[in-house]
């Protein structure tokens, strides 16, 4: 057997070192929230065939700056997934009639 306990302060130690680490790198890195915790809308477009994310890309910066930065993610062959900021019902729709 292991003596745990006889080690105590040697375990209490590395798992102090690791925890005060780990804050000094959320700290100075920060972290990279999803959307879930940011905000903004999700777009699903299906019926793409042989589109790369780059055509993607400029066509999404031609709506407008409400869709500055994009995320741009392939789930399928003809499946893209769109991250931006909240846009309103009004310009959701509109996305998707043009």
């Amino acid at each position: 057997m292991f003596p745990f306990i006889k080690n105590s302060k040697l375990w209490f130690t590395i798992s102090g070192v690791l925890v005060t680490l780990s804050l000094i790198a959320i700290a100075t890195l920060g972290l990279r929230l999803g959307i879930d915790f940011t905000g903004g809308s999700l777009l699903e477009i299906s019926g793409l065939q042989e589109v790369e994310n780059e055509q993607i890309a400029e066509q999404v910066a031609l709506l407008g700056e409400e869709f500055e930065s994009p995320v741009i993610q392939k789930t399928s062959e003809e499946t893209v997934l769109i991250r931006t900021k909240f846009l309103t019902p009004e310009l959701h729709d509109e996305v998707f009639n043009n």
